[in-house]
């Protein structure tokens, strides 16, 4: 009359995945237990509502209807990537009494009733197991099969104790299923009352991969991009420092770069980029002659291009495609310069000249007083150029 849940609490050391089956108990080598009618290998006893068992954790569950012995067979096969690697047998005899003992228990986790949670890899999960029992008088004892490699079971002690899983699975445990069982224990004389349950936990997450371009001749070229693999879309990505929020972070300079990804279970996995520094664009220095004289082409232009890699090609904005232009008029002149390595620098230079033409007018002369004397006086208007002058008379 009262439910009655036991588990074997098998563990598998390797992580494998392990699958539970009720199969008939063995008689010899080749033969096994005839079960009659309406007994059978999944339903062993009489009970209402009928035995439960679960193949993925193996908890069987049960509440007899009268005082028997029956046997069963639990098969638990062991997988590992989908192939079968092994398996183990366990034959259970069982008896059902009267009793007036009411069996100690737990409310699953957190008091929730509920004993399956999904885990993201990366992330701890703790939860407490709170132990239960209606006999007032007596103590119970919580006890775990350490069924989780790396997880830690705390108990608090007492007469009602509670205990406290914590684990933080790993990305080598994404996709797998992972259980462990509490048994609940009183002290009832003659007969201690128990029961074990199982707790299992489905872990869940994702890879997150990197692919990045480099940032060439000092600019904001270079790419980083984020590749998932598993976990459950759409995903939301952060980069950091730039804020993007795509899984590609495009117009970036060379450094080191973080990116955030969360799927739509809420599982984050965080993973980081280099961008490196590509070739150096060079130095661009721009020298100029101007004109001496109003009108004219004497005017010069240069780009001297020094570091990158030669060699350097030159574009100029008269379509001229050397580094030095001569015989210029007056304007601007702009030139684009390209590395052999696809770095640009640009420069840009303005020919001046003299803001007006120079005119020279002779404007009075002063005859010589007497003749053969050399007192006679010529002069001359100087308008434009660039002052101060310089004369030469020709006096032929």
């Amino acid at each position: 009359g009262q439910s009655y849940c036991f588990n074997h609490g098998a563990i598998d050391v390797d992580g494998d995945s392990l699958v539970y089956t009720l199969i008939p108990p063995a008689t010899g080598p080749t033969s096994s237990v005839t079960y009659v009618n309406p007994y059978t290998p999944q339903q062993p006893l009489l009970s209402s509502p009928a035995m439960t068992f679960n193949t993925m954790n193996g908890d069987i569950c049960m509440t007899p209807t009268q005082l028997e012995v029956t046997v069963m067979a639990v098969l638990v096969e062991e997988y590992r990537n989908g192939v079968l690697v092994g398996s183990v047998m366990r034959d259970i005899q069982l008896r059902t009494i009267v009793c007036t003992n009411n069996l100690p228990y737990v409310m699953g986790i957190n008091n929730t009733n509920q004993y399956n949670l999904t885990a993201c890899a990366g992330s701890p999960i703790s939860f407490v197991i709170d132990s239960y029992d209606t006999d007032l008088s007596q103590n119970v004892t919580l006890t775990w099969n350490a069924g989780i490699n790396g997880a830690m079971f705390v108990n608090s002690g007492g007469a009602r104790p509670t205990g406290t899983f914590s684990w933080t699975p790993g990305q080598a445990n994404v996709g797998n299923t992972y259980c462990f069982t509490v048994t609940v224990t009183d002290d009832n004389c003659p007969y201690f009352g128990s029961q074990t349950f199982a707790f299992c936990i489905d872990v869940t997450g994702f890879t997150v991969a990197t692919t990045t371009t480099t940032a060439n001749c000092n600019a904001s070229n270079g790419t980083a991009s984020a590749t998932v693999s598993g976990g459950t879309g759409p995903y939301t990505y952060q980069w950091l420092p730039t804020g993007g929020n795509n899984a590609n972070a495009n117009g970036i300079p060379a450094g080191t770069y973080t990116v955030n990804v969360t799927d739509a279970l809420g599982c984050t996995s965080t993973q980081t980029a280099n961008v490196g520094a590509g070739p150096a664009p060079g130095n661009l220095t721009m020298v100029s002659t101007n004109i001496a004289c109003f009108g004219g082409n004497t005017g010069s232009a240069t780009a001297n291009m020094n570091g990158g890699q030669q060699p350097y090609t030159y574009q100029w904005s008269n379509n001229a495609n050397i580094s030095t232009l001569l015989n210029l008029s007056a304007g601007t002149y702009s030139v684009t310069v390209t590395t052999a390595n696809g770095c640009i620098s640009t420069g840009t230079v303005v020919i001046t000249q003299p803001p007006t033409a120079l005119t020279v007018t002779a404007t009075a002369s002063i005859p010589v007083s007497c003749n053969g004397g050399n007192n006679g006086v010529a002069t001359s208007v100087t308008n434009g150029g660039v002052p101060p002058y310089t004369y030469s008379w020709n006096t032929s």
